[in-house]
């Protein structure tokens, strides 16, 4: 069974500049949109049930404050909360699942090691 989360209010800021969309799409997370970049925002309850040191490898440690980046980071919520990640995304949560694995490998965990 998986752990209840509560909903959290949508974000009105983000380190991209202000949200022109966002979307809360499990309880706890929202995905954020700006014109210029976007990402996910990780509730403080969430985020006590993700490693600390991928937290601490996010780009610029802005995981830390609950901020992960759309390009890369984002493999990060999506391996901490799989299940939830495939609910959400349907037909393509398994390959999403598949490509945060490879992200997580290939980019940050190279990322950390340089």
């Amino acid at each position: 069974m998986q752990k209840p989360y509560a909903a959290i209010p949508k974000p009105t800021w983000s380190p991209w500049g202000q949200p022109d969309h966002a979307e809360q799409p499990m309880a706890g997370i929202w995905s954020i949109y700006t014109p210029s970049h976007g990402g996910f925002y990780v509730s403080a309850e969430r985020r006590k049930d993700m490693p600390a040191e991928w937290l601490a490898m996010s780009f610029g440690g802005k995981g830390k404050d609950g901020w992960f980046e759309e390009d890369v980071d984002w493999c990060m919520v999506c391996l901490a909360f799989p299940d939830e990640w495939k609910a959400w995304r349907g037909s393509a949560g398994e390959t999403d699942l598949e490509a945060a694995q490879r992200t997580m490998t290939e980019w940050v965990l190279k990322r950390r090691a340089s």
